[in-house]
C-alpha cells in the first residue's frame, strides 16, 4: 500500500461526503490521468506540480465545468 494509494483512498472519500452535503466538485484527477502525455502537463513527466501547459489544460477543464 503506498502513500498514492492512501492519498486516492481519502480523495474518494472527500469527494462523495462534499457531493452527499450538495457541494459542487470539480475532479480534474480524470482528465489529467487520461493524458497521454505526462510531461506536457508535468515538468518532470510524474504527477506533481504542473508545467505552463498543464496549468493551461487545468483551466480549461474547470472553464468547461462552470459553463456547464
Amino acid at each position: 500500500h503506498t502513500n498514492l494509494n492512501a492519498v486516492i483512498t481519502l480523495k474518494d472519500e472527500i469527494i462523495f461526503k462534499l457531493q452527499s452535503v450538495n457541494v459542487d466538485v470539480i475532479d480534474l484527477s480524470e482528465f489529467f490521468e487520461n493524458s497521454n502525455n505526462l510531461k506536457e502537463n508535468y515538468p518532470l513527466g510524474y504527477i506533481g506540480h504542473f508545467s505552463k501547459i498543464g496549468y493551461k489544460n487545468l483551466a480549461k477543464v474547470i472553464e468547461k465545468k462552470l459553463k456547464k
